[in-house]
């Protein structure tokens, strides 16, 4: 019987190909090459780990509409998260600026509790509507990976038949 979960790695982009002895292990490697998916490090502005896609040589419509569609939603959460961190950052930088005492100076926790408050009150609507569009990606990520699957569960079984 074989394995229904996907095979990944987690790597910093190490691949399966053997590189050049002087390449470097920070770029992601050829998904044509890989035998299986890739997990990179956090990105530094979103904190998301990358995922470099397995290309399968026998790979079927269904099964690279999938492939297609969780880049998708991954770039997705790449860039909300991306923007929503970059702005953090920045509002956070004025807020300390703006309430610090002295130079050099950090805020205690209690101080910036009124901040973190303030930004999350500021940006509900923001992330409500992130929480909304994620679940509908994922439940048509999820719907057509149980296609891509009873789809396989169906060719196994026709050859099982057969032979």
């Amino acid at each position: 019987m074989r394995k229904i979960r996907p095979k990944i790695i987690f790597r910093a982009f190490a691949s399966s190909v053997k590189p050049p002895q002087s390449a470097s292990f920070s770029a992601p490697p050829n998904p044509n090459l890989i035998e299986s998916d890739y997990v990179g490090p956090p990105d530094k502005l979103s904190n998301l780990r990358p995922i470099v896609r397995h290309i399968p040589k026998n790979e079927t419509p269904l099964e690279k509409k999938l492939r297609l569609l969780q880049m998708e939603v991954e770039e997705y959460n790449q860039k909300f998260w991306t923007n929503h961190n970059k702005r953090f950052f920045e509002e956070r930088d004025e807020f300390i600026a703006a309430n610090r005492r002295h130079t050099g100076e950090n805020l205690s926790a209690d101080e910036m509790s009124v901040f973190y408050k303030a930004f999350l009150d500021k940006n509900w609507k923001i992330h409500w509507y992130y929480n909304i569009s994620w679940y509908i990606k994922n439940i048509s990520l999820l719907l057509l990976a149980l296609r891509v699957e009873l789809t396989r569960i169906g060719r196994f079984a026709r050859r099982k038949k057969v032979a």
